[in-house]
């Protein structure tokens, strides 16, 4: 594990340990503190945007648009293919997409 690295989990410590090097060095803190937060907020409200529109369990909300009935084939509602790039994109919009997280 290289220096800063954290593993991804639930517990908020593991997330600041992760914002560390974006926090350091010589730089005055109200500057560190301007840096990160220019940095960190644009994508961190894209996540919240997206978790309000549905976010992954998306998935659910396309099968209860098309069938609010109930369905007996659930590719007739929506195949794979459609319900595995609404769950990939936004893994990959969070940065839990299998080759970010294995980039860590």
């Amino acid at each position: 594990m290289k220096p800063f690295d954290v593993k991804i989990g639930i517990n908020p410590i593991s997330w600041m340990n992760d914002d560390l090097p974006s926090l350091g060095g010589e730089t005055p803190v109200e500057a560190a503190l301007a840096a990160y937060d220019a940095e960190r907020r644009p994508p961190t409200a894209e996540i919240v945007l997206t978790n309000r529109r549905g976010g992954p369990e998306g998935v659910i909300d396309v099968i209860e648009a098309r069938a609010p009935g109930g369905f007996d084939d659930l590719d007739a509602i929506a195949p794979y293919a459609e319900r595995e790039a609404i769950v990939r994109g936004y893994a990959a919009m969070a940065g839990f997409a299998r080759e970010q997280v294995n980039a860590r």
